[in-house]
């Protein structure tokens, strides 16, 4: 088959699905809360306008492709800037010019996402949008079997008056630790420890993958950057980087600007091995919370396991819904294990993993150096640093007994029944030990029933 019959077919694939997504939008009957999706994809990227079109149809959603800025080509960056008011000299800068050259490659890639994204946002505010989704087209829908809702009610639990809620947090292991762990803290106090949002602030996380935007916050920016004949103003940002500056500063970092936890959406692709750390820590947070109905999350779950299960999901798209991780993950133990305790999760990746200890700022004040070197680096919080307590610093008081297991004697003694209960433990385990049996002695709480294997027959 030549290159020519080949894209014939990929654009009658397209234009198939985005019929069906058209008939689709139609039926449904629309709401004004109603979350609509506009997704950036850049021309000739067939594939991935195709794969998001069928997760569009999947859900029952109504979705609008925004043609991403090439802000490498004269004639399209020309078509969206307002050229009138602002000559190619007024440019903004880059917020890293010491490797983002003006002009140059990674310039102009961030210049055009940022023009990308406000078209997306342009349109969302001509279509009197109440809330909007803003996508970029490789945004996947795999924890959307994790999500305790649908993104209307997400939408319901956000705080009054809010502007933008990135939905997808990428940064390094350390970032998006800080983010748990602050979750931790703050849901004690939210009613029903349901807490969907946190202040995105000065959290170095990046979120333009997907993010949500309210009417109010579409309103900032548009007349932010919208000049009146309809184009953007590229002279009025302070840099082109699209959240470090067009997001930020349109709609400004304040409480209203919140990030989601857990994120709903992952990179598909990290570009590090930082970044696939992060990833799969989110992963973890999100399903250990599902599977606890909301109880309990941690970081400890197998991120190559979820992934798995994951990756069968999204092969089934009319299946992704909120709340089906745990069928997803019967149709995956069944298909690749047989089902039974040969695929099942253990107790400690459901143990609700509490956040370190956080003092009083006058006690932290008063912890001495050491205890400060301890914790550099541990968990730091942004809403307070780790510190050891009072009670961990204080010097420990002595006793016969503490002196009297220091002595020769008592040492031998213990290392010989040590050693004498390592040999008879070891023994037994040997003894009874047979293939799987480590799988035998996880707690199996996804068992194969029979409504899920006809879900899936």
């Amino acid at each position: 088959m030549g290159a020519r019959a080949r894209w014939a077919r990929a654009m009658a694939a397209v234009t198939m699905v985005t019929l069906a997504t058209s008939i689709a939008a139609a039926e449904r009957v629309e709401r004004e809360d109603a979350v609509r999706m506009y997704y950036v994809n850049a021309r000739g990227a067939t594939t991935k306008r195709l794969e998001m079109e069928r997760a569009v149809v999947a859900l029952d959603a109504r979705a609008r492709r925004i043609e991403r800025v090439d802000a490498k080509r004269r004639s399209t960056l020309l078509m969206t800037y307002e050229t009138a008011t602002c000559g190619r000299g007024r440019f903004a800068p880059s917020a890293h010019a010491e490797r983002r050259e003006r002009f140059g490659e990674e310039y102009l890639n961030a210049l055009g996402t940022s023009l990308s994204h406000l078209e997306a946002v342009y349109a969302a505010y001509d279509d009197g949008a109440s809330v909007a989704l803003i996508m970029e087209d490789d945004a996947r829908w795999d924890l959307l079997p994790t999500w305790s809702s649908d993104l209307e009610k997400f939408v319901e639990r956000l705080p009054e008056d809010w502007t933008v809620t990135q939905l997808s947090a990428l940064g390094d292991y350390a970032e998006t630790t800080k983010l748990f762990y602050d979750w931790q803290r703050e849901r004690k106090n939210a009613p029903g420890q349901s807490l969907t949002t946190l202040p995105k602030g000065s959290r170095r996380l990046s979120g333009t993958q997907a993010y949500l935007i309210s009417r109010k916050g579409m309103s900032r920016l548009v007349k932010a950057y919208r000049s009146p004949a309809g184009k953007t103003d590229v002279c009025s940002m302070t840099c082109v980087e699209l959240e470090e500056c067009v997001l930020a500063d349109g709609v400004h970092l304040d409480e209203k600007y919140r990030v989601a936890t857990p994120p709903l959406f992952v990179e598909r692709s990290p570009s590090s091995d930082f970044l696939d750390s992060s990833r799969n820590m989110i992963l973890s947070w999100a399903v250990s919370l599902s599977l606890t109905q909301g109880k309990a999350a941690n970081l400890r779950m197998d991120g190559d396991m979820i992934r798995d299960v994951l990756a069968e999901g999204l092969k089934v798209p009319e299946h992704l819904k909120p709340n089906t991780f745990m069928e997803h993950f019967n149709y995956h133990c069944k298909l690749n294990h047989g089902g039974g305790s040969k695929c099942s999760i253990k107790k400690a990746y459901l143990v609700n993993q509490k956040p370190p200890r956080m003092e009083e700022p006058a006690l932290a004040e008063e912890a001495p150096v050491d205890a400060e070197e301890n914790f550099r680096g541990h968990n730091a919080s942004a809403l307070g640093r780790v510190v050891m307590s009072r009670r961990d610093l204080a010097p420990k008081e002595t006793s016969i007994w503490s002196e009297y297991s220091k002595s020769t004697p008592f040492i031998s003694m213990f290392v010989f029944g040590a050693l004498t209960t390592f040999v008879l433990a070891a023994s037994f385990v040997f003894a009874k030990t047979r293939p799987e049996s480590s799988r035998d002695e996880l707690q199996t709480i996804l068992p194969i029933d029979p409504q899920t294997e006809e879900y899936y027959s």
